[in-house]
């Protein structure tokens, strides 16, 4: 998508709303970022196989 022009950036987010309010709601955003979304920086993981969005997450935290 990205090399077909449909995408700003080469990058996808994810993000999950805050289970204290009740709601199950969360987005994927494909070529860009909400910044009122988040705080702080993000985590760049390198791809596992070129050409692929594939990455190793040996532990994950939520």
């Amino acid at each position: 998508m990205y090399l077909a022009g449909q995408l700003t950036l080469p990058i996808f987010c994810f993000w999950f709303g805050p289970v204290s309010t009740g709601s199950d709601t969360g987005e994927l955003i494909l070529g860009g970022y909400d910044t009122t979304k988040y705080t702080g920086s993000f985590t760049y993981a390198p791809v596992s196989v070129q050409g692929y969005w594939e990455f190793i997450a040996d532990n994950v935290k939520l």
